[in-house]
């Protein structure tokens, strides 16, 4: 295959050697990628990338550290989902409608950042040995929580 770059047939030109596999039939290729609507299904996307897709590894309780998310936290533990809950709501406070995409985007930072990240950003507010309490609590240290 001959590759030119350039507005003209005179520039740069070289031949490369092409070594991967061509493109299946228009036929062959799921529905997603002929027709995109929506969000393509993971067998699609397995199937058109030749690649195995592998399910997250779920952390339970005695794996989460600082690095863990609000919303990985939250799942073993109902303080943590209170105090999660009070955190959206001051960080909320000042977006009128709930369901703006303001809003779901406030939602999508404060329970999918690891929660040092959000220690970090409060200014004080979470602070770091409140961090380490709420990750023991949620690994089911309850005496490291409290001391």
């Amino acid at each position: 295959m001959i590759v030119k770059i350039g507005s003209r047939s005179d520039s740069l030109s070289t031949h490369v050697k092409v070594l991967s596999q061509v493109a299946p039939e228009s036929h062959q290729l799921p529905d997603w990628y002929t027709n995109p609507a929506g969000k393509p299904s993971v067998t699609d996307f397995a199937t058109m990338s030749g690649l195995k897709v592998q399910q997250p590894a779920v952390a339970v309780p005695g794996q989460y550290t600082r690095l863990s998310t609000p919303r990985e936290l939250s799942a073993h533990s109902a303080i943590i989902r209170k105090i999660t809950s009070v955190l959206k709501k001051n960080m909320t406070k000042d977006i009128s409608d709930p369901n703006s995409s303001e809003a779901k985007f406030m939602d999508a930072i404060i329970m999918d950042a690891p929660i040092i990240r959000l220690a970090q950003q409060s200014s004080g507010k979470l602070s770091l040995s409140l961090v380490d309490r709420l990750v023991a609590l949620a690994n089911r240290h309850y005496f490291k929580a409290i001391f």
